[in-house]
């Protein structure tokens, strides 16, 4: 289950990736160059604490499995 989960993890965290790649290349587009590391930053920052916030909680205490 453990390596199920840990395979849950990687999926999701690369279909993240990359969505972030296709937005970066529209907002670099529509927006500049300041603004695209402006929400690159803040796409990093709330991802992470998303999946250390989430995925701690599942392997530490044992919720279900996300869906």
């Amino acid at each position: 289950m453990c390596a199920c989960r840990a395979a849950w993890f990687v999926f999701s965290f690369l279909c993240l990736f990359f969505l972030y790649s296709s937005l970066k290349k529209y907002i670099y587009i529509n927006f500049g160059f300041f603004f695209t590391y402006i929400f690159l930053f803040v796409f990093f920052v709330f991802v992470f604490l998303f999946y250390l916030y989430k995925y701690i909680c599942i392997f530490y205490f044992d919720y279900s499995f996300p869906m």
